[in-house]
């Protein structure tokens, strides 16, 4: 999406409210529906506000107590941007884009919808657990770097989360640390596909006759490849690219270009700096370069770059 910052995490706990309220206004302790029930605001960034939700209907068979009722989260639109058609085709993408993926792991998938009175319809996701990395980087600070143990299963879970869905015929598009979500041990959930792109057409958000964004996508400058911020349509090598330059940045403590849109550095002759912080051999640091830099491996498969990824890792 464009330009979204890392979401923030709402500071409300999540208390059970009375079932009232008016089902125009998503707030905790609204009933949605006639059955989801508003638990608090989870995050929200600059186009979308994620909710949790309770399924309300599970209280019949399950009994009253709350606490092993069936969860879920609610993604809609903020009320400002409502009416904003570019916001709306985000959303539609990303219905569109989970509809076809189904339950793969390493997303949160598409459950279902809810409609809403003040706004689009509403996505109901799988609730995935942990934080985005943005706020696992943070605290880390510039020029820190995270230990090999938690970085290895991250990237090695994030990974094979673009390869189902390479696989699949989807590329994601947006790849950044506020759309990658962390849960203890390093398992990984990518989120935010509104970006994402099926490949092969025939669908609707494909077709720029029917798709307001041309078949193209906004994107996140520091974090697309030059071909992506160029404003080409996004290929699964641009995922490729995008997981790179995390893993770069997860490595060293520095993203690879000094926060630089990998665009802007190209066409400003700056290349991307060598990992020397952490020595995973030879054939890592000159796939990460061909990559960054553009001088090789343009056909590099995801497959290659994990097998050559976990062999570093393991000898590191």
């Amino acid at each position: 999406m464009t330009a979204m910052p890392p979401c923030q995490q709402a500071t409300a706990d999540p208390i059970l409210l009375d079932m009232v309220g008016e089902r125009e206004t998503v707030a905790p302790g609204r009933l949605l529906d006639g059955r989801w029930l508003v638990l608090r605001l989870l995050s929200q960034g600059s186009q979308c506000q994620v909710y949790e939700l309770l399924d309300t209907a599970a209280i019949a068979t399950d009994g009253p107590d709350p606490r092993g009722l069936p969860r879920s989260a609610l993604k809609r639109l903020r009320p400002a941007l409502i009416d904003h058609a570019p916001s709306r085709a985000f959303l539609a993408r990303e219905q569109d884009i989970l509809g076809h993926l189904g339950a793969i792991n390493g997303i949160a998938a598409l459950q279902g919808t809810v409609d809403l009175v003040d706004g689009p319809t509403a996505l109901r996701l799988s609730l995935a657990p942990g934080k985005p990395l943005g706020r696992w980087l943070a605290p880390q600070g510039p020029g820190e770097r995270l230990p090999p143990s938690w970085v290895g299963p991250l990237l090695l879970s994030l990974a094979e989360t673009l390869q189902a869905l390479h696989a699949r015929g989807v590329v994601h598009g947006d790849i950044k640390p506020g759309n990658v979500l962390v849960a203890s041990g390093g398992k990984t959930t990518l989120v935010d596909f509104g970006s994402a792109r099926l490949l092969g057409g025939g669908a609707a958000h494909n077709d720029p006759a029917t798709d307001s964004l041309g078949g193209q996508v906004a994107v996140t400058p520091a974090w697309a490849s030059p071909r992506l911020g160029a404003g080409h349509p996004v290929e699964p090598g641009d995922d490729l690219y995008a997981l790179t330059l995390l893993a770069a940045r997860l490595i060293t403590g520095r993203h690879p270009f000094g926060g630089q849109p990998p665009t802007e550095a190209r066409k400003a002759g700056r290349r991307a700096e060598p990992i020397r912080r952490w020595s995973l051999g030879r054939p890592w640091g000159e796939m990460v370069n061909h990559i960054l830099n553009g001088s090789a491996k343009d056909d590099l498969s995801l497959t290659e770059w994990t097998a050559t990824f976990t062999q570093a890792w393991r000898q590191s």
